[in-house]
């Protein structure tokens, strides 16, 4: 994340068309105090994270990871299908955050899929998983959004 860490929770947002989801997640936990909030309710990012934040006993999230529908690159964020903006730098400012990192929803489940078991997949296709080898994430949202994990080093 850029800007620094931090001890508290981390916010969490899946922010799509509609609407921007937000959660809370201290280390070793499962995300709690989950809300899902409509885009057309706020002027824009930094105000849908105050008004998640406010709605908290403990508003005390410095350090943010959002996953959204649209290309990431650059400071600039270009949303594909609803009218928000927003510098990533201007962001940690206004939302009062001390560290960002924006991804592409689709690279956020990709970064995930190390982290899944058995359990947490269905085969589908024909053949046997190889071990190491690259995973494709492929699905419908806001556009048809696709993602490949490949492995390197550990």
């Amino acid at each position: 994340m850029s800007g620094g860490g931090s001890s508290g929770p981390v916010l969490l947002g899946d922010l799509g068309g509609t609407n921007v989801r937000f959660a809370l997640a201290r280390p070793g936990g499962d995300p709690e105090c989950q809300a899902t909030l409509r885009v057309a309710d706020h002027a824009d990012m930094a105000a849908a994270i105050r008004a998640y934040l406010a709605m908290q006993p403990e508003p005390s999230a410095r350090t943010a990871a959002l996953a959204v529908a649209a290309a990431v690159n650059g400071d600039e964020v270009r949303m594909t299908n609803n009218p928000w903006r927003f510098s990533r730098r201007r962001l940690m400012a206004d939302a009062g955050l001390k560290a960002l990192r924006v991804v592409n929803d689709f690279e956020a489940v990709a970064l995930a899929l190390p982290h899944l078991g058995p359990d947490d997949c269905v085969r589908i296709g024909g053949g046997e998983a190889v071990a190491g080898a690259p995973k494709a994430v492929l699905g419908p949202g806001t556009g048809l959004g696709v993602a490949l994990a490949v492995p390197h080093g550990d």
